[in-house]
């Protein structure tokens, strides 16, 4: 079904000064040590999300919906934990976070800073936390506000607990207050607590861990951040996103029974370890499939070919496919053809899947 086209081995690259990419690539092969790469494969995170029902499209469509396209947080008192409503939308848990971290590594979503607020530092995951004022001499509780204010039109000054709105009138000149904040003025505020009568300007505040029923000081405060998750501008706007990309080609890969793997870590003849955005083989062992994407406004050079030569040259797939939504210099292309690097350039997804089908199916 598939034809291997065969590729000159890296001896005869590193040998052969033909022409300046040959050269790039011969270098590059002969630095591949230095390259900081895993020497072991490692296990990747994944979500318990249906992918049958919640598809990335349908994720996105779902979120697009949501005020500002984010996933906001929601602070739950009773379990005393930060959860996400949406999640409960798509089958997962309220408080698994990881899941939402897994959609940023795919691409998804961007993650921002919510809201970040002081917790207690003998328990930073005890989140229902509350501010306490206390009297500096007997250290109650029992502690009220007081404020001066004065009468503008009389110039009478009287101390009240009431700062606004409950005074009608001035019990001096009983002149009606009608506009409190134009017609009166606070000139000094303090506190008074209740038990010892005493009067200070400054209470003692303190916050207070409600789950583990203690004060804590503010002098050494830990902090508590929280964060909301927004749809990535490019899936705003409709454009292309590399997961979507391979979500969907490992759909056409399983059709023509060759087993997909997203984001997998290959070792090549060199011994080396080798990113593979997307990687497929068949059923029969007989093929091997590579796909790798690229995203580059300004278009995409030799320098983008050569990073992906070295895995190549070092796996020799049967079949590489190049994706992307950017132009292509007309060299690179030539480079491209020289090492049945197949490529599919479109916008649209339905296009994307067309062409990989047609290359798919070529015998």
């Amino acid at each position: 079904m598939f034809r291997k086209k065969n590729l000159q081995n890296m001896n005869d690259i590193v040998k052969s000064d033909s022409t300046n990419i040959e050269k790039n690539v011969s270098t590059n092969i002969e630095k591949i040590d230095q390259i900081n790469v895993p020497k072991t494969i490692s296990d990747k995170p994944h979500s318990m999300l249906d992918e049958s029902k919640y598809t990335p499209d349908v994720l996105v469509d779902m979120i697009k919906k949501l005020d500002g396209h984010t996933i906001k947080p929601f602070f739950d008192t009773s379990k005393n934990k930060i959860t996400y409503p949406f999640l409960a939308n798509i089958g997962l848990d309220v408080t698994d976070e990881k899941s939402l971290a897994n959609f940023v590594q795919e691409g998804i979503l961007e993650k921002q800073l919510h809201e970040k607020f002081i917790v207690c530092s003998e328990h930073p995951n005890s989140l229902v936390t509350s501010v306490r004022v206390y009297c500096p001499s007997c250290n109650s509780m029992n502690v009220e506000k007081l404020s001066l204010y004065e009468h503008k039109k009389c110039g009478n000054i009287i101390e009240s607990a009431l700062l606004t709105s409950d005074i009608k009138s001035c019990p001096f000149c009983t002149h009606e207050i009608i506009n409190f904040e134009k017609e009166c003025r606070i000139p000094a505020m303090w506190y008074k607590c209740e038990d010892c009568s005493e009067k200070f300007d400054n209470a003692t505040i303190k916050l207070y861990c409600r789950e583990h029923n203690h004060d804590f000081d503010l002098s050494a405060p830990k902090f508590f951040r929280s964060f909301s998750y927004v749809l990535k501008d490019s899936l705003v706007t409709g454009k292309m996103a590399s997961i979507l990309i391979k979500k969907d080609v490992s759909k056409i890969l399983e059709r023509f029974k060759i087993t997909p793997k997203i984001n997998e870590t290959l070792q090549g003849k060199s011994g080396n370890y080798h990113e593979i955005p997307l990687y497929g083989k068949s059923v029969d062992g007989k093929t091997d499939f590579m796909m790798f994407i690229f995203e580059k406004p300004e278009g995409i050079d030799d320098t983008d070919i050569n990073k992906i030569l070295i895995t190549i040259l070092d796996l020799e797939p049967m079949i590489t496919i190049a994706v992307t939504t950017s132009e292509i210099k007309p060299g690179t292309k030539t480079i491209m053809e020289k090492y049945n690097i197949k490529l599919v350039q479109g916008d649209e997804m339905s296009i994307i899947k067309s062409k990989v089908e047609k290359i798919l199916s070529a015998p």
